[in-house]
Formats: structure tokens, C-alpha cells, sequence
């Protein structure tokens, strides 16, 4: 399996029964019916072969000097591993990851952990000295929008917080009345939100938190 954060790749795409059973959701149709039998450039996030995977995008955002907004991408059919690797990773006696109030003897080991994991991410980094946080989050989130349309993305999930309608108005103005994917928000306690508050977090703290996860995150500012 090759994972590849928003890679293009020349891949023959197969026709008949395989293509239409790996991209059974509506959201994938008609990319299916241009696409299916020919040889095409194609976005990818995983390859199984000649099988492209369904994905699953998840949010969050991080302030630390400047605006970052974190989505993280993850191949359909590694969900339930993931969230089960991921509560593994919960400190005893915390609700959920989230590494600012983690402590610095574990930090390093969860960061460590979650670099292994099947799970790259893009970081949208935007300057605070130029916008507020709102402005900064409207422009990461949109940027992360357009480039997940250019995935086989099925499902997004935001971390939810006091700014859910707003985000869902930036998104409807990127996206319009046809979305290529379904788009909620869901609360912290999500384990699969703590993956992009540690990339997030890591990448923010540099040095070796940095390094340790490096080669999981594309940096894009905004």
C-alpha cells in the first residue's frame, strides 16, 4: 500500500466489476464513468494495486504563533484500526488526546506513535499578523477544501467548536449545492480528531516533536 498525501500519480485504472465495486459511493460515480478503462492522471491518496481506496478526511486547527489548519487523510478501511491505536494512546485518566494538555513525558512517545500510523496530513499555515483567527480559518479551511475535491474523499469530519456555521458557509461556497463528499462536524472525543491535533501540534513545536513526524505532513501556507 502506498499513502500519499494529495499525490498525483499515472496509474491504468481497471474496467468492469473491480473499478465499480472500489468506488461504490455516489460520491465517486461519475469519476468512475470518465474514468474507468483508460489510463489517466489521477489524485490519489491510497493504492492497493490497480484498486484506489475510498478516503476519510478529518480537521482540526492550532494556534502557535501563527494560524494552522490540519487535515488529515486516511485510507476508507483503516478507520476502526485507527481509532482503536488511537485510544491506546490516551493518557489514563484524560477523554481524548489533545497535546497541549498532555505533559511532556508522554508527548514524545504519542507523537512518535502516531508517525507510524497510516495517516498523512496537509498543514494550512496562514500569518495571525495579517488576519484574525476567523479570516485565517475561512482561508485554510477553503484551501483544504478545494485540494480534498481533487481526492477520492467520501467523508469529512471538523472538529466542532463555536464556529461550525461559518465553517459550513465556507465550505457550501466552495463546494455549492453538489458536494463530492459529505461533511459534518463531531465532537473532540472523536479519536480520529486527535490525529490532526498531533500533527498539528507536533509540527508547531519543531525541533525533534518536528522531526519525529516530518515525513507524514505537506506544509502549504495560505
Amino acid at each position: 500500500m502506498v499513502i500519499g498525501g494529495f499525490l498525483s500519480k499515472k496509474c491504468v485504472l481497471p474496467s468492469g466489476g473491480e473499478w465499480e465495486s472500489a468506488f461504490s459511493d455516489e460520491a465517486t460515480e461519475s469519476w468512475t464513468q470518465q474514468c474507468s478503462g483508460r489510463e489517466v492522471w489521477a489524485p490519489i491518496v491510497a493504492v492497493v494495486g490497480e484498486r484506489l481506496l475510498r478516503v476519510h478526511a478529518f480537521i482540526d486547527e492550532s494556534k502557535r504563533g501563527e494560524y494552522a489548519l490540519c487535515a488529515v487523510t486516511v485510507a476508507a478501511g483503516d478507520l476502526t484500526a485507527l481509532r482503536r491505536q488511537m485510544n491506546a494512546l490516551r493518557p489514563p485518566g484524560h477523554t481524548r488526546i489533545h497535546m497541549t494538555g498532555v505533559g511532556k513525558k508522554l508527548a514524545p512517545k504519542i507523537v512518535s506513535d502516531v508517525a507510524r500510523l497510516e495517516a498523512t496530513s496537509r498543514i494550512y499555515l496562514m500569518s495571525s499578523r495579517k488576519v484574525n483567527e476567523r479570516q485565517a480559518r475561512d482561508a485554510t479551511l477553503a484551501a483544504a477544501v478545494r485540494d480534498l475535491t481533487q481526492m477520492p474523499v467520501t467523508n469529512l469530519v471538523i472538529e466542532s467548536c463555536d464556529q461550525d456555521h461559518e465553517d459550513n458557509r465556507i465550505i457550501r461556497g466552495e463546494l455549492g449545492g453538489a458536494a463530492p463528499f459529505r461533511y459534518t462536524h463531531d465532537r473532540p472525543s472523536n479519536p480520529l480528531l486527535w490525529i490532526p491535533d498531533v500533527h498539528a501540534w507536533a509540527w508547531g513545536r519543531g525541533g525533534s516533536m518536528r522531526a519525529k513526524i516530518a515525513h507524514r505532513i505537506t506544509v502549504v501556507r495560505v
